[in-house]
């Protein structure tokens, strides 16, 4: 699956096919028929289905292909009851870990997260578990979302015999905050011109492309940062939404079109 197949599948609604190859170019499962999966009382009160779709093992490691459909509410709403019912299951059978897709009937979003175990002996010989972060190892993709770093994170891992470690760093956000940073670290520098190693590189970004009406290297800086600070912000801006689903702000009025317009 090359990087267009795999960006195409997290910017579509999901689907059951689709969601399985993107699992199979991780991790060679077995795919079996969907199985269904037993709940609490608890659980079904938002749940629409629990599937199996199959297992893998990495290492020495057991994974588990998992699909929860939600109910009355969107994935990305509760991930800590998300996680839970994926952590019992799993301590139930001893396995280690779930890549699972979350999604919800009329939702146009979904999640896909991996979800860990870690067992480990306490002093009196017991058994602990740890849990991974509920939203540590979770992309929220889906129809207008936003997926370029999941797609980069997941293609990082198509086609390669990939380890117990390859797969958590794929996932883990301590990966995609500093990828995050560098390309915030690129942008400041494009800006204002200067060096910054960047990747372990050092690089030369010249004078710059940023021009004001001064020769003020502070002030060019401050201009700089300021303006990086408050794109990001309006692009959060763009991304909240209400409880009813819409955005608190429309994509019309924070678009390069508005702003040449204005």
């Amino acid at each position: 699956m090359n990087t267009n197949s795999i960006e195409k599948t997290l910017k579509s609604s999901y689907n059951r096919g689709n969601f399985i190859a993107l699992a199979r170019e991780i991790i060679p499962f077995e795919i079996t028929e969907p199985l269904s999966l037993e709940t609490t009382e608890a659980e079904k009160q938002k749940l629409e289905a629990f599937n199996y779709l199959g297992e893998a093992s990495v290492e020495d490691k057991s994974l588990y292909l998992l699909e929860v459909k939600l109910k009355n509410t969107s994935p990305s709403r509760a991930p800590t009851f998300q996680r839970n019912l994926i952590a019992r299951y799993l301590k139930s059978h001893s396995a280690d870990a779930a890549i699972v897709a979350f999604f919800a009937e009329n939702e146009t979003i979904w999640k896909l997260s991996l979800v860990t175990v870690t067992y480990k002996f306490d002093e009196s010989g017991k058994v602990k578990e740890e849990l991974s972060e509920a939203k540590r190892f979770s992309f929220i993709v889906g129809e207008n979302q936003p997926v370029h770093t999941a797609t980069e994170q997941l293609r990082s891992l198509s086609g390669k015999l990939n380890s117990y470690q390859d797969i958590l760093g794929a996932f883990s956000v301590e990966k995609v905050t500093k990828d995050f940073f560098i390309k915030v670290a690129t942008a400041f520098r494009e800006l204002v011109g200067g060096k910054e190693k960047i990747n372990n590189k050092q690089k030369d970004f010249g004078e710059g492309v940023l021009q004001l009406p001064t020769t003020d290297k502070k002030v060019k800086q401050e201009f700089a940062i300021r303006l990086i600070n408050r794109l990001i912000f309006s692009w959060f801006l763009k991304k909240k939404r209400l409880d009813t689903g819409r955005p608190l702000i429309s994509d019309r009025i924070l678009s390069s079109k508005s702003v040449l317009d204005y």
